[in-house]
């Protein structure tokens, strides 16, 4: 009975969890219909859903065109978490400058226990949602991610990883730190995307308390020519919104460094 129990509400928190980031991928408002479509949720529970939210306060309805939209609570939830670079809103401008100059779709992402997640993104017209050891290992976004980490930190991860993998999944640890060490020389991850695009990410500078990485995917036709281009996109908006003052010459110049 417990067991049942918690996996109902792991389920329910999820599911709230996904319909505030649903709106955070750039949707303003949707109906039931258009919920219930992106997120795969069968109707009758989206409804009940989102008249939850909108008791709650987090949700706005709008009766006569029948539709939600988040209210200013959602905005409150995080304004006081995450690296100092997220709550300023450069990460933010960060990415829209980086879509606007590429036409890409531009990810931001960040590893917990194993596991990678989108946190944010732009270009993008339905969520991208990204749970699972398995991107982790092989996405740029995780790449990048895993090559700011210790050898030691790596290990550990790849052993806790592979007992739980398919036996044609298991990664082989000295293989994959060598993997890791070229991407820390080169200072950006190339990897393909599930549908065949190719990724570059990078880590964000000093972001903390938690790790980021920003991946900007290259459309198909372009792939093997665009990433030079978009690196220095990428890198151009890292010397224009990471430096928080004019004044912070050190940062300026760790950031430089680790630009280099």
């Amino acid at each position: 009975m417990t067991r049942g129990l918690e996996g109902k509400s792991v389920k329910s928190a999820r599911r709230v969890l996904e319909v505030l980031e649903y709106f955070s991928s750039g949707p303003t408002e949707a109906t039931v219909m258009e919920m219930a479509r992106a997120l795969d949720y069968p109707q009758s529970s989206t409804s009940e859903l989102l008249s939850s939210l909108v008791t709650l306060g987090y949700l706005n309805h709008d009766r006569h065109r029948r539709t939600f939209r988040p209210t200013v609570r959602v905005a409150a939830i995080g304004s006081g978490v995450g690296a100092d670079v997220f709550r300023r809103g450069a990460i933010l401008d960060l990415v829209e400058d980086v879509h606007e100059e590429t036409g890409a779709v531009v990810i931001v992402g960040m590893a917990q226990r194993g596991v990678l997640h989108h946190v944010h993104m732009a270009g993008c017209t339905h969520p991208v949602r990204e749970r699972s050891p398995g991107p982790m290992l092989h996405s740029a976004l995780g790449q990048a991610l895993l090559g700011a980490m210790t050898d030691t930190e790596v290990r550990r991860l790849l052993h806790r990883l592979n007992a739980d993998a398919e036996p044609g999944e298991v990664v082989v640890a000295s293989a994959y730190i060598e993997k890791l060490n070229v991407i820390r020389q080169r200072g950006y991850a190339l990897a393909p995307t599930r549908d065949g695009q190719l990724m570059l990410a990078r880590n964000v500078p000093f972001a903390q308390p938690d790790p980021l990485a920003i991946g900007v995917i290259l459309p198909v036709a372009e792939r093997e020519s665009r990433h030079k281009d978009v690196l220095e996109s990428l890198n151009g908006a890292f010397r224009r919104h990471l430096s928080p003052t004019p004044s912070a010459r050190q940062g300026r110049m760790e950031i430089a460094a680790a630009l280099s």
